[in-house]
């Protein structure tokens, strides 16, 4: 299953993927302790940062309390959205 996941993921378009190594988990600390982040969002969130990312596209719109990254909640640029 690793290999199948491993495979879409190296065929999608306009898709990079970047290990979560030493800096990542610094930075990731520090998100956790200012805005009180779960560690999976802590480290998505970081590795976003820490690689030029101008944007965070997440269906969980508590994220929006980060300011360092332009936070995008999917509900608020689709039909039925509650912003729409």
């Amino acid at each position: 299953m690793l290999l199948r996941y491993r495979h879409i993921l190296g065929e999608f378009p306009h898709l990079t993927l970047h290990d979560a190594d030493v800096q990542v988990m610094e930075k990731m600390s520090d998100l956790r302790v200012a805005y009180g982040l779960k560690t999976p969002d802590a480290i998505h969130m970081a590795t976003a940062l820490l690689n030029g990312a101008q944007a965070f596209v997440t269906n969980d719109a508590g994220l929006k309390r980060v300011n360092e990254l332009d936070v995008l909640v999917l509900e608020d640029y689709v039909e039925g959205g509650d912003k729409c």
